[in-house]
């Protein structure tokens, strides 16, 4: 006659044996192949996605340079009847130039740009330029302050305590100053430098102030333009050059290695993870086969024996997986907070080094997983193919 164990009976018999031995060093392996299946998760992350990263972040990938063609004097107005183009500007006036001023009593160099596209930024406090004498910075504005003589104080770091805040930056008025140039500008709002990947340094201003400030030009005349989406930046080239026009689109170089080298370590990570797990529930389950005998001998079905074998296990794995996230989140934002680490790497704005929180998930349901595979092909091959005198003589 079957038996069905209820819940009760199942949490009964986990709860005396969930803190044994066995269990402990089963829990400290789980924890170790989890971090390792996050840190690859992370350094997928950062790497792997970089392309796709980067073009949905950087806005010179919707950008095209064009130029006349040797054998053509058309107008470059003619650009502007394409449908799809949010600007055309004359390539000069899309340069960085440094200039010099002075905030909080001490001077530095900014580098500012023309701000062609409005949307192109997120504003975080204040507003967006509205105008001439007004600018848009980077929140969290990190100073390159000079010496007397006008040069780079040179940092061998970043230092954090240098940031400014918005609430000192935004309504203070700047005296933007270049050669013999010189424009007076207020700070009107801050945007987040991530999002676009911009230097944490960086001011723009209108396109007067900086033709104003800026008296050099490129030796060449070109057109600067910049479509909707990543997806038009080829058509429309296309569209450019049948009108006789020479075009340059932006294109992302990446190495494919970045992107094959985390999904092989991946995958090799969970193979592994497979393989140890595997002989340490048959460890545990060889251990306890003889418990699992007598409860097949008074009548309980293989599935009840299954769902004790891996509730327990699922147990374990959900106790490592919130021990292994919190050591990983504490360890993480240590290493990447070093001097070293947060100069070198996470201050460029570059790569992406949020923690995907959604990973974290994935990982957890790929341990489950393995958890209900290794159970399950191991009560096929000690318990349920077996009788129960068999299973009984196996202690």
């Amino acid at each position: 006659m079957l038996v069905k164990m209820s819940i009760k009976d199942i949490y009964f018999i986990i709860k005396r044996r969930i803190w044994e031995k066995r269990n402990i060093i089963f829990i400290i392996i789980t924890i170790i192949l989890t971090l390792a299946l996050i840190l690859c998760l992370e350094i997928y992350n950062i790497f792997g996605l970089e392309k796709e990263d980067n073009l949905k972040r950087d806005p010179q990938y919707k950008t095209i340079k064009v130029y006349k063609g040797t054998n053509t004097d058309n107008d470059y107005d003619k650009i502007n009847d394409i449908e799809g183009i949010v600007y055309s500007v004359d390539i000069n006036k899309v340069e960085t130039i440094l200039v010099n001023s002075e905030l909080l009593n001490k001077k530095l160099i900014i580098p500012i740009r023309t701000l062609l596209d409005k949307n192109e930024i997120d504003i975080v406090k204040g507003r967006n330029i509205a105008n001439n004498n007004e600018a848009v910075c980077v929140d969290g504005y990190y100073p390159r302050y000079t010496d007397d003589e006008g040069n780079v104080i040179a940092e061998e770091y970043i230092n954090k305590k240098d940031f400014i805040e918005s609430k000192d930056l935004i309504g203070k008025s700047l005296s933007l100053v270049k050669d013999d140039k010189q424009v007076n500008i207020k700070v009107v709002g801050t945007f987040d430098a991530f999002k676009v990947m911009d230097s944490r340094s960086v001011c723009y201003v209108s396109a007067d102030v900086l033709d104003s400030l800026n008296e050099e030009k490129y030796p060449y005349t070109g057109r600067l333009v910049k479509v909707e989406t990543l997806k038009d930046v080829m058509p429309i080239s296309e569209k450019i050059k049948a009108l006789g026009f020479e075009v340059r689109p932006n294109t992302y170089i990446s190495n494919s290695y970045s992107k094959h080298i985390p999904i092989f370590v991946s995958i090799l990570t969970i193979i592994i993870s497979f393989y140890i797990l595997y002989n340490f529930i048959k460890k545990k389950l060889i251990y306890h086969i003889h418990t699992y005998g007598i409860l097949k001998a008074s009548g309980y079905k293989n599935e009840d024996i299954f769902k004790i074998e891996f509730i327990e296990n699922t147990i374990i794995t959900t106790i490592c997986f919130i021990i292994s996230v919190i050591i990983f989140i504490i360890g993480y934002y240590i290493i990447i907070n070093m001097p070293v680490i947060y100069s070198y790497f996470v201050f460029s704005n570059e790569y992406n080094y949020k923690i995907p929180v959604l990973g974290f998930l994935l990982v957890y349901l790929v341990l489950i997983l393995l958890n209900f595979i290794n159970s399950k092909l191991l009560m096929k091959q000690y318990i349920y193919k077996r009788n129960i005198f068999e299973v009984l003589e196996d202690k």
